[in-house]
């Protein structure tokens, strides 16, 4: 949804990363053979931080978390992710992983980087309805593959998200009020694992592991590939959003709700739709608030009704049928297709029961003070539905009753100045927000988030902690997989 405020004032440019120089960069070395390390990759490489590329394959989406990796292997098959694993194992070197490359810890300083980028096959199985995707593909390659059959399964609104860290987080998208999480359609894994084997993952196979991974996170291995389950959906889904455009813009629009007030109206309203319906509001200060909606049931004319009836109180409606891989994944990325470009980001991650009215004002407040103009976003997703019908234990997904994920989105230029009031402002209403707060999703943060070092496992994985702390002694119990929402492994009993 990082696009609302380029729609008023257009791209703001934001310079990237200072290019990286081997010779002014004190990068520590990889504490283990190089040569040995190349001779693992058959069809793939090493690159070395005096290599040309590195500059370029080290900086992910996240501008603000771009490290200095020790060395990168750039993967070209499964069997090469199990060898080097076994690799890190002999040596004790910690290892991180990178994907998609959308996450906050797609780059990480001083460690053996695990690169997936090259394994982004997705393979479509019309005949029982499900899909292969390797661990490198992004939700734009899997809703590419997907478009053809009328096919989909729920995962992200973002289509520069990588697969394999939404699935492992637990996948929230369009869909889910109707499907569930990604991780509740996740039919099996293929899991690399220190000691050198790849196993399957499934109801029926690895069982522990197979929970684990279902909201756990990449704690316990190198997931390689993903099978989910895919539910026929409408050629066109009825979506799109009322906007509500700030009174300081066009006084004379006061027949217009302020936006707190637009806010309760659209919450209310949401609460009364079906499971067919999902619904998002972003706040940007400064910028038109957007509550958007998304319809995947068979009756657009129904929807058209619904919509028209609706207490909201919008002077701007813009709703139409559109694709769901297509147009309605897409609705992030705004009119001018620039919703997602790189930049710096720090960001917070809150799950809440309910929405109430208090909470509302403080997010109103907390946009109108954001440290800047461009690009600070305050999204709120509505969940509940299928998501809530799946036991707690069932997977280690851990806030099946949250109602609301809150993302609080700081974006600044890279200076150190607008870093810290970006910092402060994410903080700050976070805190505000404590009081209501029933945990955090562990796909949106930063790894450089105090907060989520100190307390996150507690907010993030809940009563089902325990168990992965078990699971985690069984697969990692020297924890070499440790950036990431960190399992810490349970001590052994022996």
């Amino acid at each position: 949804m990082k696009w609302v405020s380029s729609l008023l004032f257009g791209s703001t440019a934001i310079a990237p990363p200072a290019t990286f120089d081997a010779e002014k960069t004190a990068v520590a070395p990889l504490a283990a053979p190089m040569d040995e390390l190349r001779l693992l990759l058959a069809k793939g490489r090493v690159v070395a931080p005096t290599d040309d590329e590195y500059a370029t394959l080290r900086i992910g989406f996240n501008w603000d978390c771009v490290g200095h990796p020790s060395a990168i292997a750039m993967i070209a098959s499964e069997d090469e992710v199990a060898k080097v694993l076994s690799f890190a194992a002999k040596y004790q070197i910690k290892v991180g992983v990178s994907a998609g490359r959308h996450s906050h810890y797609a780059s990480i300083s001083n460690v053996l980087m695990i690169d997936l980028r090259e394994l982004k096959q997705v393979t479509v199985d019309t005949e029982v309805r499900s899909v292969t995707v390797q661990a490198g593909a992004k939700l734009l390659d899997l809703d590419a593959a997907c478009a053809p059959h009328n096919l989909a399964t729920p995962a992200g609104t973002n289509p520069d998200t990588g697969v394999a860290g939404l699935a492992l987080g637990g996948g929230v998208g369009w869909l889910s009020r109707k499907f569930g999480l990604t991780i509740d359609n996740l039919i099996s894994a293929r899991v690399a694992l220190f000691n050198g084997n790849i196993v399957t993952a499934s109801e029926s196979e690895e069982k522990d592991l197979f929970w684990a991974i279902r909201g756990g996170g990449g704690n316990f291995g190198v997931v390689t590939e993903f099978t989910l389950r895919l539910h026929p959906i409408p050629p066109l889904l009825y979506a799109g959003a009322f906007v509500y455009l700030p009174l300081s813009f066009l006084p004379m629009l006061s027949l217009q709700p302020d936006l707190a007030t637009a806010m309760k109206l659209n919450r209310d309203f949401a609460n009364t739709l079906d499971n067919d319906w999902y619904s998002v509001m972003v706040l940007t200060r400064n910028a038109p608030l957007i509550a958007a909606y998304s319809y995947a049931g068979p009756d657009h004319d129904l929807a058209k009704k619904i919509l028209a009836a609706s207490p909201t109180r919008a002077l701007i409606k813009d709703f139409k049928p559109q694709t769901y891989h297509t147009g309605v994944q897409r609705l992030a990325q705004g009119p001018d297709g620039k919703g997602q470009s790189h930049g710096y980001w720090f960001e917070k991650s809150l799950l809440l029961n309910d929405l109430p009215d208090a909470v509302i004002d403080i997010l109103v407040r907390q946009s109108a003070n954001a440290p800047s103009l461009t690009g600070t976003e305050i999204v709120v997703q509505q969940m509940d539905g299928a998501v809530a019908r799946v036991p707690l234990d069932a997977t280690a997904y851990a806030h099946r009753g949250a109602r609301y994920w809150v993302m609080v989105l700081a974006q600044f230029d890279g200076s150190a100045e607008m870093r810290g009031l970006a910092v402060e402002w994410a903080r700050e209403t976070t805190r505000l927000l404590s009081e209501f707060r029933v945990g955090s999703y562990q796909a949106v943060g930063t790894q450089h988030d105090n907060e989520m070092k100190t307390s996150g496992s507690a907010l993030v994985f809940g009563s089902n902690y325990a168990r992965l702390q078990e699971v985690k002694r069984r697969f990692d119990s020297s924890n070499l997989l440790c950036f990431n929402q960190n399992v810490v492994p349970a001590e052994s009993t022996s």
